[in-house]
């Protein structure tokens, strides 16, 4: 009983301490329905984009813009800190005011791998480019152990 107390401790604190270190707002949204299905949200803002991360069985990662997308936009180019700017794969949304990264695990990993910050650049409808800057760094640890394949139990 003493080492499950001695866990939930350590657990807990850590917690609190991702929580006061992370560039990241994060969340755990129960469903009602099935109470062993939840989905983990993951959020961090720019100016104009915020950066979402949302995982149930699966995760995805998109960018959610104050104003709609270009139809044709397929790829967003993505600089962490003072590295070369690299291309992502995207596709636009429904709502056309957000870009789904198609490949989310390899985004998720660049960022893990580079933290920091991020400037991406993206086609706003009948504007030339723009760029955001978000701040990326400790990504929520439930999420880092999905990367490894690992599922960590949610609150």
């Amino acid at each position: 009983m003493k080492a499950f107390a001695a866990v939930v401790l350590l657990i807990f604190s850590a917690s609190l301490t991702f929580a006061q270190n992370s560039a990241w707002e994060y969340s755990v949204d129960k469903n009602a329905m099935e109470t062993n299905r939840s989905t983990e949200f993951a959020m961090t803002y720019g100016g104009n984009t915020t950066l979402v991360v949302r995982c149930k069985t699966r995760c995805e990662v998109y960018l959610k813009l104050k104003g709609n997308i270009f139809e044709d936009q397929t790829s967003v180019r993505v600089k962490f800190n003072s590295s070369t700017p690299k291309r992502f794969s995207v596709s636009r949304g429904e709502g056309s005011d957000s870009l789904f990264f198609t490949q989310p695990i390899e985004f998720l990993r660049a960022v893990r791998d580079n933290g920091g910050y991020v400037v991406i650049e993206y086609s706003p409808y009948e504007k030339i480019p723009d760029t955001d800057t978000l701040r990326v760094w400790n990504l929520p640890p439930t999420i880092l152990a999905r990367l490894s394949g690992k599922r960590l139990a949610l609150k």
